[in-house]
């Protein structure tokens, strides 16, 4: 277990792993720009502030072809 703010209570080590998740709602991924919604990424507690974080832990080449595919 580890530490949390008082008012979130312990959190626990599962919650601090990355783990799948499906954005059913929009979320902003921390290393990402812009909403992701009704898709796949990842999603853990931060183990100090208890805040959910997501990530889409794709590369550079993968975050390009995907706005050069997006058509405007």
């Amino acid at each position: 277990m580890t530490a949390a703010p008082r008012d979130v209570g312990p959190i626990p080590a599962a919650d601090c792993i990355w783990s799948g998740w499906y954005a059913w709602r929009p979320v902003f991924p921390s290393d990402d720009a812009g909403p992701f919604w009704l898709e796949a990424l990842w999603h853990r507690r931060h183990p100090v502030t208890g805040r959910w974080e997501y990530r889409t832990f794709r590369s550079e080449a993968e975050k390009l072809r995907e706005t050069s595919e997006r058509a405007f």
